[in-house]
């Protein structure tokens, strides 16, 4: 401990918000900072020869490398890699240290951090984005490599003496394969708050049912494409990888349209490419509603296709990647949120619609973390799977639900950002911290010899 009795803690994953983008960059920084906060001396374990942006903790890094290809999919080598480095710091500084977080991606941080700290005195915290069964481990990565993982995921999650999860399925899953285990499911909602209250635009767009007549999707002052902006609309999709040989489809020319509004990358486990349809289906009753797509990836291509195929070309707008300014005024303005991902650990999206008022529409899964944020009729709907009729007509009930959905979807995120806030998940790890440390202490033991406590995993 430091000389006021607060843990020196480490925190450990190879992503560090902003250099890296995505939920779980943003959930391990805030935790750091939590940590901070509450007089913990707190480093922050990642990869090294890259910008270190400003914070309140001591960024160290460990290794140098790119963790995965342009479709996100993660090297084997990088995460041995960095496995090895945090092994090798952890081996020479385990005194450094009283409670060492890990992020379980990819499972050999774990292993490397038991391996590292074995016959220490430091209490170690996995943290699990998601526990994958052995048919999606393969999937995701053939046969072989797809085997080994799902084997060295059920060693990672017989580690630690403190467990978190990000979501409820993930939690049961972890008790079904460690049945004596309580993991503590992280409070996650009040990570969009602070930055949401900071960047509100121009007023609420739902006051006075303004979102039901339509708004025009401007996106503020970085010159992102607006709708009706074909041109910008061109550079998005050409920085996306569609290159200048791909046919484009024309912006939506109505700027006063209600619109549905997609954020993600494009790749396969988002099913961007069923938004064009879910679109076509959701204009039978709603003919003014348009769409507007953030973001890039390798499925543009099929998004594109997909439009043409529809006869939703006119009707779809991309606007490449932007900013989170760019984000809150499109959040603030669209009508209802799409988020067709079949895979998420979390889904922080969800939260940050609405806490801008925007009800959401999700797909059901079993590795869809996102549905369990969604309340039917509060704060949106779940559609049972991507087909058109199903994800448009939850589009459609959102649409004609109007203002009292948004209200009631405002009023499920204040309630929400108060009983689950990662401050408070925080503090329960803390709490934890200080139980399994006073029983690893010296005083804790008889004669000389741990009491079986102390040895238990």
């Amino acid at each position: 401990m430091n000389a006021s009795g607060h843990p020196r803690v480490a925190i450990a994953y190879d992503c560090l918000f902003p250099v890296d983008t995505g939920g779980g960059e943003r959930v391990y920084r805030r935790m750091a900072e939590l940590f901070a906060e509450r007089g913990g001396e707190v480093s922050y374990l990642t990869r090294d020869g890259r910008e270190q942006p400003d914070a309140p903790f001591a960024v160290v890094g460990l290794w140098r490398g790119e963790i995965a290809d342009r479709e996100g999919t993660r090297h084997s080598g990088a995460a041995l890699g960095f496995a090895w480095a945090l092994f090798c710091h952890l081996l020479t500084h385990r005194r450094r240290y009283d409670l060492v977080v890990v992020a379980a991606l990819p499972v050999l941080n774990v292993l490397g951090v038991r391996c590292a700290l074995l016959g220490s005195r430091v209490v170690i915290a996995t943290d699990w984005l998601e526990i994958w069964h052995a048919r999606r481990w393969r999937e995701y990565s053939g046969a072989v490599i797809g085997t080994v993982a799902w084997v060295l995921q059920w060693c990672g999650i017989r580690v630690g003496h403190i467990q978190s999860v990000n979501s409820d399925f993930t939690r049961a899953r972890m008790i079904r394969y460690r049945p004596r285990a309580d993991p503590l499911v992280l409070g996650l909602i009040d990570l969009v708050a602070g930055s949401v209250d900071d960047i509100r635009v121009g007023g609420d767009a739902r006051d006075g049912g303004e979102a039901a007549r339509g708004t025009e999707v401007g996106v503020g002052d970085a010159g992102a494409a607006g709708v009706g902006d074909a041109g910008a609309v061109g550079a998005a999709a050409r920085e996306a990888g569609t290159g200048d040989s791909a046919p484009m489809p024309d912006a939506p020319t109505n700027h006063r349209a209600p619109f549905m509004l997609s954020i993600g990358r494009h790749i396969p486990d988002k099913q961007m490419a069923s938004l064009p349809g879910a679109l076509a289906r959701a204009r039978r009753d709603i003919p003014e509603l348009v769409a507007v797509i953030a973001g890039t990836g390798p499925d543009t291509d099929l998004i594109l296709a997909a439009a043409r195929d529809e006869g939703m070309s006119g009707q779809i707008q991309l606007v490449g990647r932007v900013s989170d300014r760019e984000i809150a005024s499109l959040l603030n303005s669209a009508a209802v949120l799409v988020h067709p991902s079949r895979r998420e650990g979390f889904g922080l999206v969800i939260a940050e619609a609405a806490a801008h008022g925007t009800p959401s529409v999700v797909v059901a899964g079993s590795d869809n973390a996102a549905a369990e944020l969604v309340v039917n009729g509060v704060n949106g709907f779940v559609a049972a799977s991507v087909a058109p009729h199903e994800m448009g007509g939850a589009i459609v009930r959102v649409l004609r639900a109007d203002r009292s959905l948004r209200e009631s979807t405002r009023s499920w995120f204040e309630r929400e950002r108060v009983t689950r806030s990662l401050g408070g998940s925080v503090d329960e790890i803390l709490r934890r911290w200080q139980e399994r440390a006073g029983e690893r202490s010296p005083r804790a033991t008889r004669g000389g010899m741990p009491r079986p406590e102390v040895l238990r995993e």
